[in-house]
């Protein structure tokens, strides 16, 4: 994996509807990101995200060089 590539794990979510179970040994491990701003569709910039959705930055704290961005919609 380069320097610039990440492994990507399911969330918690998405082990409880695959039907998978962590031990809590492993759930421990998951980690709760935090929100850093959001986004919404056309507010600030000229896109939409899907109908007049939003975006979510997310940022580890454990690992503050980590973020995310999710989308949503309404």
């Amino acid at each position: 994996m380069s320097r610039d590539q990440a492994a990507d794990y399911p969330n918690w979510e998405e082990f409880e509807i695959n039907g998978m179970e962590l031990s809590d040994q492993k759930s421990d491990l998951l980690c709760e990101m935090d929100l850093l701003f959001q986004i919404d569709s056309e507010d600030n910039l000229p896109y939409m995200f899907g109908d007049a959705g939003s975006a979510h930055i997310t940022q580890c704290p454990n690992h503050p060089e980590t973020l995310t961005i999710a989308r949503a919609c309404c």
